[in-house]
């Protein structure tokens, strides 16, 4: 397996991937990242399984995180100030495993890129965060498993979970 900018990945492969599940994810894949990642809105890091046959993904794109003033205040007191409650983050935008290759420890695999790919982000331009809006609750208890908390609550249950993970925590 290699992984390979969706750049590299032809529309014939793109078309063929399949996440039944996440009618959203398969969607963006199809449709947009692409067109993200020539805008330079975004990166979509695809691992393929032989020349185009697609196992998973994974977009990224930087964002701010506001963060309320207790909680920003408690961790990092050591740099807070009233004015000082935006950090930086790198957004997990979507991530997808074909429904082919579900179960045979590819998630593992891409989080683990994810990680990765967060870390040098941050070794190069610094960076604390990395976010998610995790859309069904399953989602939020993938999430939970690799680390993310909760950043704030969500009002109604419909809508995406913000949730979140320190890119510190990666290291220790």
């Amino acid at each position: 397996m290699q992984w390979v900018s969706i750049r590299e990945v032809s529309e014939a492969s793109i078309n063929n991937f399949t996440c039944s599940d996440e009618e959203r994810v398969e969607e963006f894949f199809k449709h947009n990242a692409k067109k993200y990642d020539f805008e330079m809105l975004a990166r979509t890091h695809v691992l393929l399984d032989g020349e185009e046959v697609i196992v998973g993904f994974f977009t990224l794109f930087n964002e701010e995180v506001e963060v309320g003033v207790k909680k920003a205040e408690k961790l990092y007191s050591h740099l807070y100030r009233e004015s000082f409650n935006l950090f930086p983050a790198v957004r997990l935008h979507y991530i997808g495993i074909d429904d082919l290759y579900r179960m045979k420890g590819i998630g593992r695999e891409v989080f683990g890129r994810v990680f990765n790919t967060a870390i040098k982000i941050a070794e190069v331009t610094g960076c604390i965060f990395i976010t998610a809006e995790a859309i069904n609750d399953n989602i939020i208890i993938i999430n939970e498993h690799y680390g993310f908390k909760t950043l704030r609550p969500r009002r109604i249950p419909s809508e995406p979970q913000f949730m979140a993970l320190r890119i510190k925590d990666l290291l220790s």
